[in-house]
């Protein structure tokens, strides 16, 4: 005699049904009338919906776990277009005994006799209330966060507002400006400062009078600034630590000269000293809102990357579905053409798979991708003479479609890569901290765990932009080409 499928599940359940294990099961069958009730379930099942013992749950209809008739309904329907006769993954507001909601993840596989006909179904119930109930929580510290930096965003622009009755040099406020720009920049009014500062020294060292107003050690102070402001560049390898610096110079003049009694040193002197300083002041806070509202949209991204990835293994998963690469490539760059555009940086695609699909979790291979483009936009340098870009391309390469985003700009230095190091969690390699880009070391590990998960593969690649350059200069632009390997679908045509 062949034994039925729903027999051997129900000897499978027999044997479990005492162990404690952490879901509910449960059989269900018809009865003469056609009408479904729980035939067996284990003791966890009824508990999970506020029962003492089994035998109160054998016997009901499922329908009294349902909270009305149409949810009942709705997963009948959802049931049935599984032609499979297996769901997976259903999540569905139950309720309790008492009346009370809980959130459930059902798994559910039909049951038939020995001729194949469907006689009930057996199914696994996990209670995720406690996983819903922290996505809520998430949501709405996320929505703190979003208002938050909205708020914060509006008064960096109404602070930029009030410092702009003269101009902004560095530009709109959602740029952010290249450190060798900002150097340019400072050069005049760094200059400027120097000159009136040395009109001081000067008029000071002509009456050996004049030296006594100063307090203490100030007039010493003045006379380093002079010579600092001259050579400032020298002292300050760094261009992005330059700023700061010419804001403490400057800070240092204005507290000096402020503290002078009025009438040993000529008014038009002190104006001049204390107009340059003010004017070196204002640009660097200028910069430093620019630097501000750039780390503020690092910051969203990095935030809700993170928040998707905490969130992933709790997270109900979305069915796959087929999408052509270029509309995964197009969508990706949409999503980040305001954070390219405050790094000026332009965002070009080619698409060479002539229409090919793949099948992909819409949601993750999204993400995956946005990441590796965060990437390259963040870690990307400026050419002399030339618009800064990052490139999207893709190709097929047999049974796989390739996307790979090239940007010209900070190293990865190769021991990094060939030891994987760069896809750790949380690992952030050694130039990572170029030009102090912020970062969690998140992302080249979630793409590439998204990758895997989809049967491919992240690889990187990086080096030297000129032709022989030495591969362990990392002082050096390099090339990066970030490659997500995936299946390919349909190769298009």
């Amino acid at each position: 005699m062949i034994m039925s499928d729903a027999v051997k599940r129900s000897q499978l359940f027999d044997a479990l049904a005492d162990y404690p294990l952490p879901a509910g099961i449960y059989i269900i069958r018809r009865d003469d009338d056609g009408q479904e009730f729980i035939a067996q379930c284990n003791l966890e099942f009824a508990r999970m919906f506020g029962y003492d013992s089994i035998e109160e749950v054998v016997g009901i209809s499922p329908l009294e776990l349902h909270r009305n008739h149409e949810d009942y309904q709705t997963f009948i329907s959802e049931f049935v277009k599984h032609e499979d006769g297996l769901m997976r993954h259903y999540t569905e507001t139950l309720r309790t005994r008492d009346g009370l909601p809980i959130m459930v993840e059902l798994h559910v596989r039909a049951d038939l006799d020995e001729h194949g006909h469907p006689i009930g179904r057996t199914g696994i119930v996990l209670d995720i209330s406690d996983f819903e109930q922290l996505l809520k929580d998430i949501g709405q510290i996320l929505h703190h966060f979003t208002s938050t930096m909205t708020g914060f965003e509006e008064r960096l622009h109404a602070l930029h507002d009030h410092l702009t009755t003269l101009p902004d040099p560095f530009g709109d406020l959602s740029r952010l400006p290249e450190a060798v720009q900002v150097d340019q920049i400072m050069d005049k009014p760094a200059a400027e400062l120097q000159s009136a500062v040395a009109k001081l020294v000067d008029e000071v060292e002509t009456d050996e009078r004049k030296r006594t107003v100063f307090r203490d050690d100030d007039w010493e102070t003045i006379v380093e600034q002079n010579l600092f402001l001259q050579v400032y560049k020298d002292h300050v390898d760094q261009a992005e630590s330059r700023p700061p610096a010419l804001r403490e110079s400057a800070r240092n003049i204005i507290n000096i000269c402020r503290a002078l009694p009025r009438g040993y040193i000529s008014n038009e002197t002190l104006r001049l000293v204390n107009s340059r300083a003010a004017e070196v002041e204002r640009l660097v806070c200028l910069l430093d809102l620019h630097l501000t509202a750039g780390r503020l949209l690092e910051l969203d991204h990095e935030v809700h990357m993170l928040r998707e990835v905490a969130l992933d293994n709790i997270r109900h998963k979305e069915a796959p579905v087929e999408i052509s690469v270029d509309e995964l490539m197009t969508t990706a760059q949409r999503y980040m053409q305001d954070f390219a555009a405050s790094r000026d940086i332009e965002l070009k695609v080619r698409d060479r798979t002539k229409k090919a699909t793949v099948i992909v979790n819409r949601r993750d291979m999204m993400r995956a991708i946005q990441n590796l483009l965060h990437n390259a936009i963040k870690y990307s340098w400026s050419k002399r003479g030339e618009k800064p870009w990052v490139e999207i391309r893709s190709k097929l390469d047999g049974r796989f479609v390739i996307i790979e985003i090239e940007n010209y700009g900070v190293p990865i230095p190769r021991h990094e890569i060939e030891s994987g190091l760069i896809f750790n969690l949380g690992s952030r390699g050694k130039m990572s901290g170029d030009r102090s880009r912020l970062g969690t070391g998140i992302g080249l590990y979630d793409s590439q765990r998204v990758a895997s998960q989809h049967g491919g593969v992240v690889e990187i690649r990086s080096s030297p932009a000129r032709m022989n350059g030495d591969p362990d200069d990392l002082d050096q632009p390099f090339v990066t080409v970030a490659s997500l390997r995936i299946p390919v679908a349909v190769r298009g045509y």
